[in-house]
């Protein structure tokens, strides 16, 4: 009896202890007989098309092992979830990267697992990283299998095997253009592709290759929309190099819309960078367009820097939309009137100029309205009739001499 305790002992202790080997390991790690079983959903049905099997040439998954497993009286029973749910987007998010470094190797196997998903959204989520990780081995299969998804999960599916295929450029190029020439291409997915390839260039960096293939669509307006995004994204990463791009367009009407989206992006991303960068342009319309853009956003963002920056400056004509922000600036208009004054008074332009005193001289009589006569008694920046009218409106009458001074 003693052997017979031991032997029983041991074996539940050698029980447990493979137990809690086994649930250390969550779906990465199945054992070869236990493969079909937990590729095949209740009642046998694969959850991987046979088009995919072909497609990676793999073993007989759902067919030859579940019947040597029978055979050996061996077969499992399949878990509901092989693989522990995400509690969080951070947790959700090392899944996605583990099913992608999954599907690059063993897509088939990620496809599995991915919808045995506790939840609609993790197995969303985790479908479209296999999509990008089979995509960037091999873009034709994963593009191609991306198409056979149902409809409502066929533009998803192809953004994301596009998205991993996109990491060899010229691949995801070659197999888009096989697809448009192939009269069974869905023709609603049309212009969904030809986006998808775009931004998943511009997601993996090919600036350069999206802004070609931008250029080359059959649509003119999918076409502007395109070099749009591209230029956008890319003046985000390399701003005067997309604008150095921008620039060189050979069609006039793609070279100032990309011009002035990678101005306007490189303003909100860096204003001050790209003043500086225009400053050192020779004059024309791309220096005052770069300047007019960047010292706006600039006084927007960080209006004393702004404001440093520009009083080292003479007076000029690109520099005007950067003085009106400041004037316009709320903090100096309501409480620092004078201040905005001395910025108006800066203005290149002489009608820019005394539209600006004069508002600003409006604003600051509501709130003290003998500093704003005191004023216009004293400055030349106005003209005289400009002078007696904003005075008459403050209910002042004040008679000038020959020499424009106040009597």
């Amino acid at each position: 009896m003693s052997s017979v305790a031991s032997r029983l002992k041991a074996g539940i202790v050698g029980s447990l202890l493979i137990g809690g080997c086994l649930l250390s390991f969550w779906a990465g790690r199945m054992t070869a007989d236990g493969t079909a079983a937990n590729l095949e959903r209740e009642g046998g049905k694969p959850l991987v098309s046979e088009t995919l099997r072909e497609q990676l040439g793999s073993r007989d998954v759902g067919t030859e092992q579940p019947a040597k497993a029978a055979a050996a009286g061996e077969e499992r029973a399949r878990p509901t979830n092989v693989f522990p749910s995400a509690r969080s987007e951070r947790e959700l998010s090392r899944q996605r990267e583990a099913f992608r470094e999954l599907a690059f190797s063993d897509p088939e196997r990620a496809f599995a697992l991915a919808e045995r998903a506790a939840s609609r959204i993790e197995r969303k989520a985790l479908k479209e990283a296999a999509f990008e990780g089979w995509g960037a081995r091999d873009p034709e299969a994963a593009i191609r299998f991306a198409l056979e998804q149902d409809i409502a999960e066929q533009d998803s599916a192809l953004k994301h095997a596009m998205l991993g295929a996109a990491e060899q450029p010229g691949s995801l190029l070659a197999v888009y253009s096989q697809l448009a020439d192939d009269e069974t291409f869905p023709t609603h997915l049309e212009k969904a592709a030809e986006r998808g390839v775009c931004e998943a260039l511009l997601t993996n960096g090919h600036f350069e290759e999206a802004v070609a293939f931008a250029g080359e669509s059959a649509s003119r307006s999918q076409s502007q929309s395109m070099l749009r995004q591209s230029f956008s994204t890319w003046a985000r990463w390399e701003p005067e190099t997309a604008l150095v791009a921008a620039l060189d367009l050979q069609r006039r009407a793609d070279r100032e819309l990309a011009s002035e989206v990678a101005l306007g992006s490189w303003s909100q991303s860096d204003p001050g960078m790209l003043a500086e960068f225009a400053a050192e342009l020779p004059e024309g319309e791309v220096r005052e367009q770069a300047l007019r853009k960047s010292l706006s956003s600039w006084v927007s963002q960080d209006p004393a820097e702004a404001a440093d920056w520009l009083a080292t400056r003479e007076p000029a004509k690109e520099l005007d939309a950067g003085l009106l922000a400041l004037v316009n600036h709320p903090y100096l208009a309501e409480r620092r009137p004078e201040v905005a004054l001395g910025w108006a008074e800066s203005l290149w332009d002489a009608g820019l100029r005394a539209d600006a005193v004069s508002r600003v001289v409006k604003q600051w009589a509501a709130t003290d309205r003998q500093a704003a006569v005191a004023y216009l008694k004293g400055t030349d920046e106005l003209s005289l009739l400009e002078r007696r009218e904003l005075l008459a409106l403050f209910g002042e009458r004040m008679a000038f001499g020959i020499d424009g001074e106040a009597r």
